[in-house]
């Protein structure tokens, strides 16, 4: 702390000083304090507030405690509200959001904060967008027809065949929702239209964080994993130990069943067996719903589908 001062100085004179020593070595920083706490003249001059030679004191103790005490109210008061509220997302949604995807992983795609008017390019950003609370203002499918695991949830929504770019620019999009797998062949194309986020791979859990990042509803795609979560416990406690393997019955085979399909991993998370000759037999009713491309409607009816036969 400097102390080249000779005397005693005012506090028009200390105004400038960078921090004020007090007993114990600490300092009060920024004059500020000072001012509110030291006591004027008569006639609105101030008064002088200490000796500042070397190691001189400062009678600020009492103004010091007082401020320490302030800081730490507003900073319990500041904690105790995060906690309360948690995260913000209004805030974060009232600017345009950038999103990185399969084709676009470095810088990310601009989008709006608030996406109102999506364009699903397939059964899985459809059914996300509905369950996030956001209807399509059009969904591009194959063969123009929609799932029949998604056909009451998405009643309404227009529905295009595929590649239709013209129908897609006409619905006047703020933000188009695809997977690379499938779509990335027309990704210039579709971004000349609108913001385009493209998914990769079927981890249907991971794309429906994708697709709550796209549409600005973060906080919405994690509630929907943890009702995911106690939709699963539920299944899981009608199974309870009993040793089980699953057969499938539909009309031809429309989905896949290999170690790392939706069908695998969601008899795993359940406990339940696949062609395994011991344990009772499980025979499920399997339709569309098991391809995996349904997002977390079609999850859902697949999980449905085993608690159904149960």
């Amino acid at each position: 702390m400097p102390s080249s001062g000779r005397g005693r100085r005012s506090l028009h004179d200390v105004s400038d000083l960078a921090c004020v020593r007090l007993r114990g070595g600490e300092y009060v920083r920024h004059s500020e304090l000072l001012r509110q706490f030291c006591q004027r003249r008569p006639g609105g001059k101030p008064a002088l507030c200490g000796d500042f030679r070397s190691g001189a004191r400062v009678s600020l103790v009492i103004a010091a405690v007082r401020a320490r005490i302030l800081i730490a109210l507003a900073l319990v008061g500041a904690l105790v509200g995060c906690q309360e509220s948690g995260f913000d997302e209004s805030k974060e949604t009232q600017r345009p959001l950038k999103v990185q995807h399969a084709l676009d992983p470095l810088t990310g795609t601009k989008v709006p904060g608030l996406a109102e008017r999506p364009f699903a390019l397939g059964p899985d950003a459809l059914g996300d967008s509905i369950a996030l609370g956001v209807k399509p203002v059009g969904a591009a499918l194959a063969g123009g027809r929609v799932p029949p695991f998604l056909r009451s949830t998405a009643r309404g929504v227009e529905v295009v065949p595929k590649s239709d770019l013209a129908a897609i620019a006409a619905a006047g999009p703020d933000v188009i929702l695809g997977a690379k797998e499938f779509d990335g062949d027309e990704y210039d194309a579709l971004r000349k239209i609108a913001p385009t986020i493209m998914s990769e791979g079927f981890d249907w859990m991971l794309n429906l964080r994708l697709h709550g990042e796209a549409l600005g509803r973060t906080n919405d795609s994690e509630e929907l994993l943890i009702d995911w979560d106690n939709r699963v416990a539920k299944v899981k406690k009608a199974i309870g130990q009993r040793d089980m393997r699953v057969e499938f019955l539909t009309r031809r085979r429309e989905f896949d069943v290999g170690p790392d399909s939706f069908a695998r991993k969601l008899l795993a998370e359940l406990g339940l067996r696949y062609r395994r000759k011991a344990g009772d037999v499980l025979r499920v009713r399997a339709g569309q719903e098991w391809v995996g491309h349904g997002g977390v409607i079609g999850a859902r009816d697949a999980l449905a589908d085993i608690a159904h036969a149960l």
